[in-house]
């Protein structure tokens, strides 16, 4: 049952996004090109992981070592976010009947003390925006992926060749 659950998402208050649905959808939206491109090529999501925020990368090992040991974290965290697995149709799916099985979970242990309805906490409402795009395009781009335009540009993460599309 709780591997059904999906292991990342988002959290808003209704009014956030009626306010901010543009921002909404663009972090959205961000997260599952970023996802995509990372089981496509995670060496290169760790490298650009390591460029933009240097303390990440690990000390103390040589970077052979340390891209070997990220590696097999990112990939075995990977497995957990492919939306099929948990019966998703798309990316960002939220999957009712799964929230359902484990809102009654936390229900039968006690640690929540009210019944609650998946459908009153959980929307799709924004995905129809946020993966408006070519997830087999980021896969071929993530392929020829040859590092960032500029040092520290964490908004440029493309082929250095080709333009950002959306």
């Amino acid at each position: 049952m709780i591997k059904k659950f999906l292991s990342n998402g988002f959290v808003a208050l209704e009014d956030y996004l009626k306010t901010n649905r543009k921002e909404a959808v663009a972090l959205a939206r961000a997260y599952a090109k970023g996802t995509v491109f990372a089981i496509a090529n995670p060496e290169a999501a760790i490298r650009i992981l390591w460029e933009i925020y240097p303390q990440t990368k690990p000390t103390g090992k040589d970077e052979a070592i340390a891209l070997r040991d990220d590696l097999i974290t990112l990939e075995a965290r990977a497995k957990n976010w492919r939306y099929e697995q948990v019966d998703g149709k798309r990316w960002g799916d939220n999957v009712a009947a799964n929230y359902q099985a484990y809102l009654d979970w936390l229900l039968d242990q006690g640690i929540v003390k009210t019944k609650t309805d998946a459908k009153d906490i959980i929307t799709n409402e924004l995905l129809d925006e946020a993966i408006n795009f070519n997830e087999n395009e980021r896969r071929r781009r993530a392929g020829g992926w040859r590092g960032l335009r500029t040092a520290g540009a964490a908004e440029t993460i493309e082929p250095k060749d080709q333009p950002l599309q959306q």
